[in-house]
């Protein structure tokens, strides 16, 4: 900020006005300094409130990189590889999501299709399934540890596919498990283009 070849700027002017009036005499001219003393002190004022305040907003976007810094990063998406039908008549059979989208965090595992809380955490969970034979049951189930967190299901009557999906928001401690499972005489229908999905991502640690 310019103050003072502001402040000479304004001194200049006033003093040519007085001389272009033909000059007031000295107290003329000592009250013009005078003010301009008062106004430059209070330039002076606002520019160290300004530094101030941009001082503080600097110190508080620091905080706020160094604690998004320190943040872990998790989040997954995955899907189904291959293509076909998925079913089996053995009950709890555990969905493995193997074509990996995305694992920041390396949380999800696709060799089991289990995501292991790495911090105690708020998390979200989301699930796609896809059936399209007739006469066909199609349902999953979401799990953490030993609990079944939802069940869903719909039957085909005809050839055509159909999707269901559900979220779900959870708490979770470190080293909490959350996978899909297929419950017997079901069965999901695979295009190759991984229309069944599990993903997850750590909304905030706790």
């Amino acid at each position: 900020m310019q103050v003072f070849p502001l402040a000479l700027l304004v001194l200049c002017l006033c003093l040519s006005t007085s001389w272009a009036q033909g000059g007031s005499g000295d107290q003329d001219i000592w009250t013009e300094l005078q003010n301009l003393k008062y106004k430059l002190a209070e330039l002076r004022k606002e520019l160290s409130f300004t530094n101030s305040e941009l001082q503080n907003f600097k110190d508080q976007v620091d905080r706020l990189e160094t604690a998004n810094a320190a943040m872990p990063k998790v989040a997954f998406s995955a899907g189904m590889s291959g293509t076909g039908d998925v079913g089996t008549l053995e009950p709890n059979t555990p969905l493995i999501y193997s074509r990996v989208i995305t694992n920041v965090g390396k949380a999800y595992n696709s060799l089991t299709g289990v995501f292991t809380a790495p911090v105690r955490g708020v998390y979200y969970f989301r699930f796609t399934a896809m059936a399209g034979r007739p006469n066909q049951r199609a349902g999953v189930q979401l799990y953490k540890n030993r609990e079944l967190i939802a069940s869903n299901a719909l039957f085909i009557t005809e050839h055509h596919f159909r999707y269901l999906s559900n979220g779900f928001v959870l708490f979770l401690e470190e080293r909490d498990v959350v996978y899909m499972l297929l419950p017997a005489e079901n069965s999901l229908h695979e295009a190759g283009s991984s229309s069944n999905t599990f993903s997850g991502l750590l909304v905030h640690p706790l």
